[in-house]
């Protein structure tokens, strides 16, 4: 293992600390590993998600011109919908 130095906001440093001060962790280098790992997954996670949308654009793309868009009654849809969505939160 390599060590490292690393400069930390006071309110993280405070949250590190005190994880580490009531048992959530045993060390605060324990705590920096699960805080990589969480990252490394967000990062794959993305990654994955980037490629999925990139994979959608490329169906859409292929699946040939759409023909003309009323964007007014796209937007009209889209707020409805968002309006159903928001009324079941």
């Amino acid at each position: 293992m390599e060590t490292i130095l690393i400069a930390l906001p006071p309110e993280d440093l405070a949250e590190l600390r005190a994880a580490v001060e009531t048992g959530e962790y045993e060390t605060n280098g324990a705590a920096l590993r699960e805080a990589l790992q969480e990252w490394r997954r967000n990062r794959e996670r993305r990654r994955q998600q980037i490629e999925r949308l990139g994979a959608l654009w490329d169906e859409g793309v292929a699946s040939g011109d759409a023909g003309p868009v009323d964007f007014d009654a796209l937007q009209a849809e889209a707020d409805v919908r968002l309006a159903a969505l928001l009324d079941r939160s």
